[in-house]
Formats: structure tokens, sequence, C-alpha cells
């Protein structure tokens, strides 16, 4: 057994050298990867079931124990640990699979042997897509949000196999957690909070007992502040309009949480705070005192539903109280930069047909051998593969939209209701007509080991992102002056999109590799 361990230690510790940052293995997309678990208890199955009902209430989802693990052996592409934590979990993607084996689960690589980590991570997710036939809804709006310039999970998918027997086809998606705290912000040390209920952020008074039936604090338990979570929510549901905007400002990364829901009601997601007020977490970080909004389970977006792009739908229905969108939007500029997001999100190559369409026919390529195999996919055969192009209506009851229809539907209707409210996009977020605006110079191109970019004016302090065609990124590094030379010598061939992000400036352009 000791045995074991510190060879599981070992491959942890490889993993992570030899990985340019934590879970990049694991979340490699190029390939779809296999996950073997093998539980010491012949009787797993009814014993997960058990741990699930005994820590969660189905009905509401509320916490009503400890969560508890269920030890097992973990083969994951053939690299073996011993001793990992195994167990259901979800709320309405468990519930809602009711009947069925097909189960969302959490694994907990730290749960038994402390300090033991696979590829840097200590815990990863497989998520069950209950409710899209796809298997591409929760994958998508992740790739959209982070292409939009939110710090957001990472997936990949897995062949999942249950002591030997083949369980289906799983995505594997990434915990929010201390090491994804370390990727995207400059500390891991600050509270991480995340929406376990319909939570408004409506003001309850200074006692933090009136919040944890909505939220639960993630990280630093003992210390257990919440000092500052509710003087955000005092800010904004109690601060005077005349000091909202720098009061807000100085605690909240307002921006950040405008591209989220911009992205939200792009992709016509309900189950997210605009409506339902879940499936969020909230990070602050120490070095600024800031929070940050991270998005969180998308399952359910690409939806049926309907709402306008200023939510006037939802407001006129009554009963309508999200004080966060309502503060913020009642803010003229605050609200010229949320309809700005549409504009980047239909103009700028992200929330876009020519991208998004090869990618969809690929990963639907990808994994159609895989779900004509699946025991427990919640749909047929035939739904996997009209799901792209067509309504399918079936599975959980409620239809789920074609995808490519979705979006060709949804940038013509964001488009008409930007020009019903009188709001112009500007012409310099469009890459994929780069003449109208070329702020910056780029060449070669086509690239082969290297290009230069030169901009007219210097920038004190700036990133230069580069993204593959699935929207992934490459490179990210940090540019002053005006000019950078970018190596792409060790990347495959194909074409990337350079962006240049400063204090006044964000703009990109379309580069050919060789």
């Amino acid at each position: 057994m000791k045995k074991a361990i510190l060879l599981a230690l070992l491959f942890s510790v490889s993993a992570f050298i030899f990985a340019q940052k934590p879970g990049d293995n694991l979340f490699d997309t190029s390939y779809v990867h296999r996950i073997d678990v093998d539980f010491y208890e012949p009787n797993f199955w009814d014993t997960l079931e058990y741990y699930y009902l005994l820590i969660s209430d189905p009905m509401t989802g509320l916490p009503l124990g400890p969560k508890k693990y269920l030890p097992a052996k973990i083969t994951i592409d053939g690299n073996v640990l011993d001793t990992i934590g195994f167990r259901q979990k979800g709320f309405f993607s468990n519930w809602g699979a009711s009947g069925s084996m097909r189960k969302p689960f959490k694994v907990d690589i730290n749960e038994f042997v402390k300090g033991q980590r696979y590829d840097g991570l200590r815990k990863f997710n497989l998520q069950n897509s209950f409710g899209d036939p796809s298997l591409m809804r929760d994958m998508l709006s992740y790739d959209l949000m982070r292409n939009a310039g939110v710090p957001a999970p990472r997936t990949a998918y897995a062949r999942v196999y249950l002591n030997n027997q083949y369980w289906g086809l799983y995505l594997l998606l990434e915990q929010i957690d201390k090491e994804f705290l370390d990727a995207h912000f400059s500390s891991k040390k600050g509270n991480l909070y995340k929406a376990i209920a319909s939570c408004h952020l409506d003001w309850q008074g200074p006692n933090p007992a009136d919040y944890k039936d909505e939220l639960e604090l993630k990280t630093n338990e003992d210390e257990d502040d919440w000092t500052d979570l509710i003087r955000l929510i005092n800010i904004i549901n109690n601060t005077p309009q005349q000091d909202f905007v720098d009061s807000i400002s100085n605690i909240f990364e307002v921006d950040e949480f405008l591209k989220v829901l911009a992205m939200d009601v792009m992709m016509l997601n309900w189950d997210s705070y605009y409506d339902h007020g879940r499936n969020f977490y909230m990070y602050q970080n120490p070095d600024t005192r800031k929070f940050h909004w991270i998005p969180w389970d998308y399952n359910l977006s690409f939806s049926s539903t309907e709402v306008d792009i200023l939510f006037n739908d939802l407001k006129n229905q009554g009963g309508w109280n999200k004080p966060l969108i309502e503060s913020i939007l009642a803010v003229d500029s605050f609200e010229n930069m949320f309809l700005d997001h549409y504009c980047t999100a239909i103009h700028g190559g992200n929330f876009d047909s020519t991208r998004l369409f090869p990618f969809m026919d690929r990963t639907q390529a990808l994994l159609h051998p895989l779900v004509a195999f699946d025991p427990h996919f919640f749909y047929s055969l035939q739904d996997f593969n009209m799901s792209l192009d067509q309504d399918v209506i079936g599975g959980i009851g409620f239809p789920a939209r074609g995808l490519k229809p979705f979006v060709r539907d949804r940038i013509l209707t964001v488009r008409q209701e930007l020009g019903n409210w009188g709001h112009v996009c500007q012409p310099n977020v469009s890459i994929n007509d780069p003449l109208t605006y070329t702020p910056f110079i780029l060449y070669p191109n086509p690239a082969q080991s290297s290009f230069y970019i030169e901009l007219d004016q210097p920038i004190a302090s700036g990133r230069i992102l580069l993204r593959n065609e699935l929207g992934q990124l490459v490179r990210d590094a940090t540019f002053t002056g005006t000019e950078m030379e970018v190596d792409v010598n060790n990347l495959p061939a194909g074409l990337y999109v350079a962006e240049v992000i400063g204090k006044d400036i964000r703009v990109n352009k379309k580069v050919l590799v060789r």
C-alpha cells in the first residue's frame, strides 16, 4: 500500500512538472480520455446512492450532512492512483436523472491521501450532460466565456468505466478550487463563495447566518469571515445612486460580471443568476479586495426560453428581484458597457457561426463512436446526430434547441434588439472583416516560426493572447512599448487569433501559422 501511494505521489509530481500548467494534460481536448474507477466495495452503486441521499436533499439541493466519498482506485489514461475519493454530485442533473445510472460524479484525488494530485489537480468533475442531446452545451458555454475574457473552467471528454463496466461518455469539468484560483488570480488565499440555492443577493441584514442557506463559503472556513461579502450586498441594495459607481467599483469587478451576464443572455441560460439565481461562484482576491464572478453549470444553456437583452420582459412579469443587475444597469455607463459586450460577442468572432459550427462538427465526429455504445445515454443516437441542426424532444421531456439554428437566430435577435435600443456597435470589435479597423500591424502573415506585432502608440502594460481555432489559449505574454515578437515555432499549423489587450485597447487579428 505504501509503495502504491508513493508511486501515485511521484506520478502526480511528475505530471505537474511536465505539464505547462496544472490540468493541461487532463483537459487536453485533442482526444477522448479514458477513466477507469475500481471500487474496493463490491456493492459500490448502492453505497454511492446512499451517500448522496445522506448528504443532500434532492428536492432543495441543500446539504444535510458532510459529503461522503467512497474510496476507489482510479486509472486515468493509463496512469494509476491507488486511493481516491469518488461520489455522486449535482442538484438538477442528479435529481432529474432519477431512475438512471448516468449520475454526475466528483473525483477527489486528495480525499484519502493528503497532498496527492493528478496533473497538479486535487479535484475534477464528471458531468452527465443531463438535458443535452448534443453533449456540448457545457463545453461550448465555458469556451464562449473564456473567449470573452472571463475566468472559467476547462473541459474535455472521457469514457468512464466503473468496475470494468462502460458507464458512458462524460464531460470532464475543472473544479473551482484553490488550484483554479491560483491559475487565474494573483492570490488563491481569498474567500470563495458558492451559490447553493436560489440566491438574489438581496439585503437580509448584517448577520452572516441569514445568507448561509443561499451561499456557502468554500475556503477559509475556520475563519468564517463574511464581512466583505455582506458589505458588497449592502452596497448593491442600499447605496445612494450618486455614490454607487465608486462604491461598487472599489469592491466588485463590474465589467467581468457584465461579460458573464451578456454571455448568459446570448445563450439564454435561464438556470443562472439572471433568472433562477443559481450557478455561480464569487471570489474575493485578497490582493485587490475585489470580488470576481465565476460562471458555473451550463448543461441547460442554449435553451428554448426567451429573455430580451435588458431583461424588461422578466421585470414586467412581476416578482423579478435581481438587485445586482438592476443596480448596475441603472448606471448609464455600465449599461453601455453591458451592451458593448453583446457587440463584441456577435461581431468579434466569438458567438459566431464561422467559428462555432466547425467546432461543433469536429466535436460531434469525435464523440459519435462512443455515443453509439453508451449504455446510459439519456437520448438516442439519432437524437445526438440531429442535435446540431434540429430541435430534439425527448430524454427529459422538454425540447432541446438545435445548436446551429439557435446560434443563427440568436445573433439576428440580439442585433435587432441592439438596434431597437439605439446602441451602435463600434467597428473595431470585428475580426471577420479586418479591413474595417487595423489598430496594429501583424507580420509576416502567414507565419512560420514567429510573427511581430506593431502598435501605432506604445502601451505601458498590456497582454498578447493567442488562441487556436477551438478557442484554446496557446500563448499569453505581457507586452510593453510598440513592438513584440510572438513565437509560434512549436504550434500546429492552422488559423489563430492574436488579441492585444491594454488599458484603452482590446483588438484582435487573424494569423495563419504554417
